[in-house]
């Protein structure tokens, strides 16, 4: 395990301190799930941002009227 030492306005920290509490956990342990969820979502962006890369816009785009057509 890696110790990081980092440094936080004392209003933010404050407010870490009472969301901790909230959810019955320590600071650090809320924070570890915060950094987990924040790279989550980073990695889900870049994941769908690399299929779109990929993908084909005018197909997307045709497949989105065929659902909807069907819908109707």
């Amino acid at each position: 395990m890696t110790i990081m030492t980092v440094d936080l306005p004392d209003s933010l920290f404050s407010e870490l301190q009472q969301a901790a509490a909230m959810r019955h956990v320590s600071t650090e342990s809320l924070l570890v799930e915060m950094a987990r969820h924040n790279l989550h979502e980073i990695k889900s962006e870049q994941h769908f941002r690399e299929r779109a890369a990929r993908g084909n816009p005018e197909r997307g785009l045709a497949l989105l009227e065929e659902i909807a057509q069907r819908s109707q």
